[in-house]
């Protein structure tokens, strides 16, 4: 049998525990444990302070997302997908893949670090902690191995993922995310300013309300980039709740299946679009233009990587 994977399952607002226990329902009426191993809607608990008095709560880490740890075939997807409140899995198309290495963005860092590394006399090993295994163990073994320091590109971390680096002796340097370890020096795009510059230029531009292309990956640079959008919104005096916002994958395939189901489905479209990503916004485009409007005549879309084919 194939190996379980956790999955990312993106689901309605307030939907999060009720998909969870459906699936869970599911899989156990069907027998399928074997199949659907693990659903989980993380928490972590913050402390409030209300009236003087502080007292511990728990929220969810990721609100409107479903981790899921299942082994993909016909029917563990078709179980989880049809679930109600579930909108889709996270990655391009109906079945998810890693969708960070199909960032142009992404492979300019790794040719960047190996240009220096061969510069200062450095051997550079590249690994993917997250299909090669334990990732603690291969930390551990990277380590012993009298290593001078680690740099991690971090797009795809999540909080939890932090607590590998907490301890570590080497010198670490994380790029395009943010760990406030004292062992960890971190390198990010101003994600925000960017995003708000690229919104405002949309404002004067177009003197009206921009939609948004957001990504349903749940990745730290999007989300702050959802910020910079937000608040080049609010700068110009326009209403957050007018805007139209279309969750798509943040691949070019992704996001064109995405969009273009959105375009039968006669959803309301802006005249333009910020999208988190130069990918959402080549993949909303083609769809776009596969429905017969002109771009940038009807509809105008900034992106963000700066990826040749989007200039």
């Amino acid at each position: 049998m194939d190996e379980a994977k956790w999955y990312v399952v993106h689901t309605y607002s307030g939907y999060e525990n009720k998909v969870k226990a459906n699936i869970e329902k599911t899989v156990e009426n069907r027998n399928l444990q074997d199949q659907v191993l693990e659903v989980i809607v993380p928490l972590e608990t913050v402390v409030e302070v209300k009236n003087g008095a502080t007292k511990s709560a728990q929220k969810k880490m990721f609100p409107g997302y479903v981790l899921i740890n299942m082994v993909m075939n016909d029917d563990s997807w078709y179980v989880v997908r049809n679930t109600r409140g579930v909108t889709g899995f996270v990655g391009p198309g109906s079945k998810p893949v890693p969708v960070v290495y199909e960032n142009p963005f992404i492979t300019q860092v790794q040719e960047g670090i190996a240009t220096a590394c061969a510069q200062h006399e450095y051997k550079l090993l590249v690994r993917n902690l997250y299909e090669e295994g334990d990732v603690l163990e291969q930390l551990n073994n990277i380590i012993y191995s009298n290593c001078a320091g680690l740099i991690i590109l971090g797009t795809e971390m999540q909080k939890p993922d932090f607590m590998y680096l907490k301890n570590l002796t080497v010198p670490i340097v994380l790029l395009d995310t943010y760990c406030d370890f004292p062992n960890v020096d971190c390198v990010m795009i101003n994600n925000m300013q960017g995003a708000f510059n690229a919104t405002v230029r949309l404002i004067h531009k177009h003197i009206g309300q921009p939609g948004y292309l957001h990504s349903s990956y749940p990745i730290h640079s999007y989300e702050e980039r959802c910020e910079g959008f937000y608040r080049a919104l609010r700068k110009n005096g326009l209403p957050s709740s007018k805007s139209v916002v279309h969750l798509l994958s943040p691949s070019v395939e992704g996001a064109y299946a995405d969009m273009l189901e959105l375009l039968e489905q006669n959803t309301p479209l802006a005249s333009c679009y910020f999208a988190d990503n130069d990918n959402i916004a080549i993949g909303a485009m083609k769809a776009f233009q596969h429905k017969g409007y002109k771009i940038p005549a009807d509809i105008s879309i900034i992106g963000f990587d700066n990826m040749p084919l989007s200039t």
